[in-house]
């Protein structure tokens, strides 16, 4: 009897957990399918003459209410807001039953410890945030540039449509000439006279 030659098997492995899966499971998220598959979960009404791209579509079917990740975060900054946090509280501790407690010009006399330590507990989590080693982003990287190219295009409007009926584009020149129009309609406005 001849044998047949036949490949090294090679061990599979499981795919939860690992690095590399995580990954690929990030990858196949973010990524944009095809123009078909987008067609069935649109809910955007293009009234503009510039046409979008699959990436510019896929962002914003996202809503106009999502949120981008940004993974900067600016310590000097949270640090400058948790100071002014740390006042604001030890003020209201020291003056909580006197009037002068709203003016900006008062330091309080006493620290409470409770307080201070508490805002430098905060200010050690944030830091560890603000120093973490990965950071990851809720847009794929096209995404994000399309976001910036939306924004740049100063010739279209996005609106939310009527009755929550999904996403509107429209030229900025239509959308402003349909406002002019509406707030000239003498039987709707009547001038007002000053």
């Amino acid at each position: 009897m001849v044998e047949i030659p036949t490949k090294k098997s090679h061990k599979r492995h499981l795919e939860t957990g690992t690095k590399i899966t995580k990954r690929r499971k990030r990858r196949r998220l973010l990524k944009v399918e095809s123009a078909a598959d987008l067609d069935n979960q649109n809910v955007i009404t293009n009234l503009s003459s510039h046409k979008l791209t699959l990436n510019e579509t896929s962002f914003l079917n996202k809503g106009l209410n999502f949120i981008p990740y940004s993974s900067k975060i600016s310590y000097s900054d949270m640090d400058k807001d948790i100071k002014r946090f740390e006042r604001r509280l030890q003020l209201h501790n020291f003056f909580k039953d006197d009037e002068q407690s709203d003016s900006e010009n008062v330091v309080a006399p006493k620290l409470h410890k409770d307080i201070t330590e508490f805002c430098r507990l905060l200010k050690l989590e944030i830091y560890a945030l603000c120093n973490q080693p990965k950071h990851f982003s809720n847009l794929s990287r096209y995404e994000l540039r399309a976001l910036l190219d939306l924004r740049k295009n100063k010739d279209i409007v996005i609106k939310k449509g009527d009755k929550n009926s999904g996403i509107v584009i429209m030229n900025r020149s239509d959308y402003e000439t349909k406002v002019y129009n509406m707030l000239h309609d003498p039987l709707v406005y009547k001038k007002n006279r000053n």
